[in-house]
């Protein structure tokens, strides 16, 4: 085989993978494009400071786990003030927060419910 088709050869295969990755990427893209508008135009949120795991199961890529996961952190004191105190729930992490931001309200953080959360936390 010659080096310029061996050239070909490599360059076919990076196309090849280029188009793979792009085939899987972009449809879970636009679908979390598409959710994303949905739920600007319904105005539809889930409460996380007050929702039960079936309602969080309603959540895109929330399924039974990770929602027994949100109510067993919320149940230990945790308060859900934005999307970066969800990283801290078991199992939740960057493509899960994506999914789930325009569906999730976060409601007001109350200082009384700090106070009470780091008190529960201390064993008070």
């Amino acid at each position: 085989m010659s080096a310029s088709t061996r050239a070909m050869a490599y360059l076919v295969g990076a196309f090849l993978l280029v188009v793979l990755w792009w085939s899987v990427r972009h449809p879970l893209q636009r679908e979390a494009d598409e959710l994303g508008r949905l739920a600007k135009r319904t105005g539809f949120r889930v409460e996380l400071k007050s929702a039960d795991a079936a309602t969080l199961e309603l959540l895109p890529g929330v399924g039974a786990g990770i929602a027994r996961h949100i109510v067993d952190a919320r149940e230990d004191g945790a308060v859900f003030g934005g999307p970066e105190d969800l990283d801290a729930v078991k199992f939740v992490g960057p493509s899960v927060i994506g999914r789930v931001g325009p569906w999730v309200s976060y409601g007001e953080v109350d200082g009384a419910e700090v106070l009470e959360s780091f008190e529960t936390g201390l064993g008070e």
